[in-house]
């Protein structure tokens, strides 16, 4: 268990996936497949097993002072050889622009660096998510490459205005546009 100023960062558990389904909805299109309250009882159970079976991946939930679930966080990828992992974090849309994404991301860098040996913590962010953009900067990370992959929703308004700045159309699929950002560990 890590202890911040205003946040506890555990081992994630079956109960904390089930507690996602009280979670708020993104309403921006971009974001839906970000609505983990979607799920049934049979999905949220799916989703927990991936999370912590995994070998190569440590999560934690965020609860804040009063023990609310805001949010989880985790390292994924961890490889204990080339001492490197990706880092992901997802927080209820109510408890966005509170800096509870900073504050935690913060505390696990601390972890992969000092605890787990890590030298670098990698992590993967759609360009038009300016917001975690901005926060993972704050953190220290810095913009590594640039890729574009298939965009999870297929059905967004490709007239909508910035559509161009952050995705592409290729034969007929929707591509988003997204950066590699990393964190070295300054020993």
């Amino acid at each position: 268990m890590i202890t911040t100023e205003r946040l506890t960062l555990e081992g994630l558990t079956l109960n904390d996936a089930f507690e996602i389904e009280q979670w708020g909805k993104h309403t921006d299109e971009r974001l839906i497949d970000y609505n983990l309250s979607d799920l049934d009882d049979f999905e949220i159970k799916m989703w927990y097993r991936q999370k912590r079976e995994m070998k190569t991946q440590k999560y934690f939930a965020i609860r804040d002072k009063s023990r609310k679930l805001v949010g989880y966080v985790g390292l994924k990828q961890y490889d204990k050889f080339t001492k490197t992992a990706f880092l992901g974090i997802v927080l209820d849309p109510n408890e966005m622009d509170k800096s509870y994404g900073e504050e935690s991301i913060k505390a696990l860098i601390d972890i992969a660096f000092n605890v787990y040996g890590l030298d670098r913590i990698f992590l993967n962010v759609n360009n038009f998510n300016i917001r975690a953009i901005k926060c993972y900067e704050k953190c220290g990370f810095r913009k590594f490459c640039s890729y574009e992959e298939v965009f999870e929703n297929q059905r967004l308004d490709t007239h909508d205005e910035d559509f161009d700045e952050f995705f592409t159309v290729k034969d007929g699929t929707i591509f988003a546009k997204n950066t590699t950002m990393a964190i070295d560990n300054k020993r």
